[in-house]
């Protein structure tokens, strides 16, 4: 968690007791003037950690400086939106998780809360000042740091489902890529995805060799949606590339090591890899496939 005032970080020293409770104490030598901004895109790991601390460091810096406190504006720098994917009631008995957050967040009172690629703009609270930085914007920040692949290398993006089409739009614009829509067959009773059928008028009946496709989403979990629609993607004659603003797979990445070749993700959430994971995954891809 980073403090940071008038463009110059301040110490936060943090102490956790034997009961596992926890308090900080802010450099008393600290200048809290013209805004004050709270990074707690790495303590999103664990989400509840994220929060205490967050109330504690709010309440440290208006206990001691709340004249200066008065006069700045207060800055969050979220990134990944918390619940972002429960966004609804689902069964009858459940919370709604996102809302519970949003409710806790409107009481920081923060001026301004930045966040990456929501899952679900319509579900953000207005009284929230969020500033998003959108889908499109994340992914080309992205490959600016790659020297390789870029965006000219793939023929297509690929939507992995309606709710994927509208963010990606934005991206195809940027790029000038074309983009195939995946609509899925599920069965209700298992869950599982039982078929999928990619449309574009632009489509070809049969790609060249190595012709690659990048599928973009927001957030990759557990594979369920990628690991049919790659295999699709394969079968149809195309090497595939999955970009996500935010990666958690909870199962691991080599479970798609069969059907992706590549990896991209702009956050990394939870504790299940790394970057260095994400680096060995495609490096280790780039070798076996020899691409």
């Amino acid at each position: 968690m980073k403090l940071i005032s008038n463009n110059k970080p301040i110490d936060v020293q943090w102490l956790t007791f034997s009961d596992s409770a926890i308090t900080c104490r802010i450099d008393p030598d600290a200048e809290i003037k013209n805004y004050i901004s709270i990074d707690v895109t790495d303590e999103t790991n664990s989400i509840p950690i994220m929060k205490e601390k967050l109330e504690m460091l709010m309440d440290a810096l208006w206990e001691n400086y709340v004249d200066e406190m008065n006069a700045t504006e207060h800055i969050l720098m979220l990134g990944y939106l918390p619940y972002g994917r429960a966004d609804r009631l689902f069964q009858k008995g459940n919370p709604n998780p996102l809302v519970v957050f949003q409710i806790w967040l409107s009481g920081q009172n923060f001026d301004e809360v930045y966040i990456d690629d929501p899952h679900n703009q319509k579900a953000l609270f207005s009284d929230i000042n969020y500033k998003i930085k959108s889908q499109a914007d994340c992914a080309k920040e992205v490959f600016k740091q790659l020297s390789t692949p870029n965006f000219s290398c793939y023929d297509y993006i690929v939507a992995p489902d309606a709710g994927a089409v509208p963010k990606i739009k934005e991206l195809s614009e940027a790029t000038g890529l074309h983009i195939l829509y995946a609509t899925k067959k599920r069965n209700l009773e298992t869950g599982r995805i039982e078929s999928i059928d990619l449309n574009s008028d632009f489509m070809s009946d049969k790609p060249i060799e190595d012709s690659r496709v990048l599928i973009v989403d927001d957030i990759l979990d557990g594979g369920g949606t990628f690991i049919p629609l790659a295999k699709r993607l394969n079968e149809l004659g195309y090497r595939v590339d999955l970009y996500v603003t935010h990666l958690i797979g909870s199962k691991g990445l080599s479970i798609f090591s069969d059907y992706i070749d590549s990896i991209y993700a702009y956050n990394l959430i939870g504790q299940y890899n790394d970057r260095k994971d994400l680096n060995v995954y495609n490096e280790t891809q780039r070798i076996n496939r020899k691409f």
